[in-house]
């Protein structure tokens, strides 16, 4: 007889007239000679209906194989490695829980209790691993079921169990979740085993190789039947939007091809989660300074643009609580299914989804904005004040606040003193507050980038009842809890004034009770470094910082403050504002700038930290954390790592750390002035920036160590 194998899953195995049951993870006699190979097919299985569904394991060499299931019979023979495989008609969704027979030469296995409906793959990373449904919860819906790994019945992420709850109540057929996601994960450990992409796709050849998740999660599966992936996943990557936009489609096309299924519908959620404006609240004001082109909004278009791929649909969240992890995953879950319903399924007649940019098209002096279909039905402005939230450009550069008009299910958009636009956008920024479309459901329009322009997709006609029907009676479900908040306003389609004639690229914003400090003394401390060598003179440059806030709580200190010079480590830590209006962060893209100064101005050391591929972008605390690293300190001399943290634009904390570089100061060149901007030169400019001088007459001082080698500003 054949060596034994490994069942999974709770089977019946028959030989003669014995019987024995063999639990989960427990291994056949070895005189049992067929068996399933997969711990996919367990008790409780779900086939995915309408589709041919493989059946697959183990036997002898030759040995003939025949599998019965819901009146169909297949038979084949095991190949010389033992495989056998069989395929089963497309059947029809069945809430009725049915056995599925496996006859070998001299054994039987039986799956009991397998149903017929829709199957789904659920994966990505931490979001679709983690808050799972109560057991109450999984009760209650019992025709909604999981595999993850090692049977049918396992509890699933919480985002895959409402999106399975919600196809389960719209649809009224059994429902499985296949959930296989790893937390922190990067797009690249996804990549599939046909990983590719068009000749000039950019994606980097060090990269185009299959991932180690997909080679031990998804590639077991197959040959799976399956009616589409739900994937959410990137905030290991967001702080490389550029890449992204890259690697989400050639994953995608990826996995179609190892499938072989070209147009395997696949619905991503949009990230970063949250940050903007909930039908119903009022609106803030469109920030003075046109918000820079930051991560986060980037990021989104990174999503976007992937709607290009056919078969593809998008989950808004700009409206949705946030977070890194957010916590109501029934909200996440369920609009989820709601695109899944509305671009594979066509159930839903009226908006599946909050607006979804397609493209634009010029008129005249306008730009008209365009949606796709089934997204913006009844557009309308929240909070009930006119439509706000749209820039336009004349050079794709530059951008002004414009007029905005709902027209239909358009939206117009121009600038009185712009007669050439080229390019529109929307909600661009990571916390657009101040951004009000919605449609007819409340559900906020993602914010997009005239950019990215991913087209109108190929979504089907909606109709009237659910492509699948079940053949038997469903358990009753309760109904599903309303997704549109209640709404409070009227909303208005009122055209807002125009503005000024002549646009202004950017404003210095208007400051209040920023402190300023100026010294009226230049007093030494008493105790004073052994030091006297003549410092190279430095040159007096003003400060990069221009009507910036002041910096509290600040914390100067130079550790090593000796000669010879080099070797010096610097620590600066401090809180930026309050900012009124609140800014926006450009660090990831342009870096961070501080200048240590005398109280004349003179530069005693500055750095320009760069912006790039060195910063990476989470949220946290309600806000988003920028973290550069650079363990060399090659590209800022000596600065080894920057941590920026915003909540809401208007307080900002930091800190810089740097070592083994020019750090030195002298004692005549008390006190000192720090000014810190966030971004370039340009940035301080604008604004953008905190500073603070050390002085003897204030409540900041500095002072030396009694050896004169730390040197510590507070």
């Amino acid at each position: 007889m054949s060596r034994c194998r490994e069942a999974s899953g709770r089977v019946r195995v028959v030989v003669g007239l014995l019987a024995v049951i063999v639990g989960c993870g427990t291994s056949i006699r070895a005189w049992a000679t067929v068996a399933f190979t997969s711990a996919r097919f367990s008790d409780g299985m779900v086939l995915q209906a309408a589709m041919p569904n493989p059946i697959w394991g183990l036997a002898d060499a030759g040995e003939a194989v025949t599998v019965t299931f819901a009146g169909q019979t297949k038979t084949t023979l095991a190949d010389s490695s033992g495989r056998w495989e069989v395929v089963l008609d497309p059947l029809s969704p069945s809430a009725t829980g049915r056995p599925l027979r496996v006859v070998g030469r001299d054994n039987v296995v039986e799956l009991n209790d397998v149903v017929v409906g829709e199957v789904w793959l659920c994966s990505g990373q931490s979001n679709m691993v983690i808050n799972p449904p109560s057991s109450t919860d999984l009760d209650r819906y019992p025709l909604v079921r999981t595999f993850k790994s090692r049977r049918w019945g396992e509890r699933p992420a919480g985002a895959a169990f409402w999106f399975g709850v919600e196809l389960h109540e719209r649809l009224g057929v059994p429902v499985g979740i296949i959930n296989k996601a790893v937390g922190g994960s990067n797009v690249r450990f996804w990549f599939g085993a046909s990983i590719t992409g068009p000749a000039g796709d950019g994606l980097e050849d060090r990269i185009r190789a299959e991932g180690r998740l997909y080679a031990r999660k998804i590639k077991p599966l197959f040959p799976l039947a399956l009616r589409g992936v739900c994937w959410w996943q990137g905030e290991a990557d967001d702080s490389r939007p550029g890449q992204y936009e890259l690697a989400l489609p050639a994953l995608i096309r990826s996995w179609r091809e190892d499938f072989g299924r070209p147009n395997l519908p696949f619905i991503f959620v949009q990230l970063p989660t949250g940050g903007g404006l909930r039908f119903g609240e009022f609106p803030s004001s469109l920030p003075s300074v046109q918000p820079m082109q930051l991560i986060g909004p980037r990021m989104r278009d990174a999503y976007l643009k992937t709607l290009a791929l056919p078969n593809t649909g998008m989950v808004i969240t700009l409206d949705l609580p946030g977070g890194t992890h957010p916590r109501e995953k029934e909200l996440y879950g369920r609009r989820m299914a709601l695109v899944a319903l509305g671009t594979v399924y066509g159930t839903i007649t009226g908006n599946y989804s909050g607006p979804v940019f397609s493209h634009v098209q010029r008129e005249g002096n306008k730009l008209r904005v365009f949606f796709r279909p089934r997204t913006a039905i009844g557009l309308q402005a929240g909070g009930g004040v006119p439509l706000q939230g749209f820039a336009i450009s004349a050079d794709g550069e530059k951008y002004h606040w414009a007029n905005a008009i709902i027209d239909g299910s358009q939206v117009l958009v121009w600038h009185d003193a712009i007669s050439n636009p080229v390019s529109v956008r929307y909600a661009y920024d990571n916390f657009p507050r101040w951004a009000n479309l919605f449609n007819d459901d409340g559900w906020a329009a993602a914010p997009f980038s005239s950019d990215a322009q991913p087209g109108p997709g190929g979504t089907p006609e909606p109709t009237s009842t659910a492509t699948a029907t079940p053949t038997a009676t469903l358990t009753p479900t309760p109904a599903p809890p309303t997704l549109s908040p209640t709404r409070t306003n009227t909303p208005t389609n009122t055209v807002p004034p125009p503005p000024t004639s002549t646009p202004t690229e950017t404003g210095t914003p208007t400051r209040t009770g920023t402190p300023t400090r100026t010294p009226t003394s230049t007093a030494t401390p008493t105790v004073t470094p052994t030091a006297t060598r003549t410092p190279t003179p430095t040159p007096t440059i003003p400060l990069a910082c221009v009507n910036g806030t002041g910096l509290r709580g600040a914390l100067l200190r130079v550790l090593r403050n000796s000669d010879p010079s080099g070797d010096e480590m610097l620590l600066i830590t401090g809180n930026a504002g309050i900012f009124f209006p609140p800014i926006t962060l450009p660090v990831a893209d342009r870096g961070l700038l501080f200048q240590v100064a005398d109280s004349s101005g003179n530069i005693i050391f500055s750095r320009q930290v760069p912006g790039g591929d060195n910063w990476t972008v989470r949220q946290a605390l309600g806000g988003y954390l920028f973290l550069y690293r650079d363990p060399t300190g090659t590209l800022a001399p000596g600065i080894t790592r920057v941590k920026v943290l915003s909540r809401d634009g208007s307080t900002v904390q930091f800190s810089i750390t740097g070592k083994n570089s020019n750090f030195t100061v002298r004692s005549y060149q008390l006190p000192l002035r720090l000014a810190v901007v966030f971004g370039d030169r340009s940035d301080g400019q604008v604004g953008r920036c905190g500073e603070i001088h050390f002085g003897p007459e204030s409540s900041t001082h500095c002072s030396f160590s009694l050896l004169g080698n730390t040197v510590l500003c507070r």
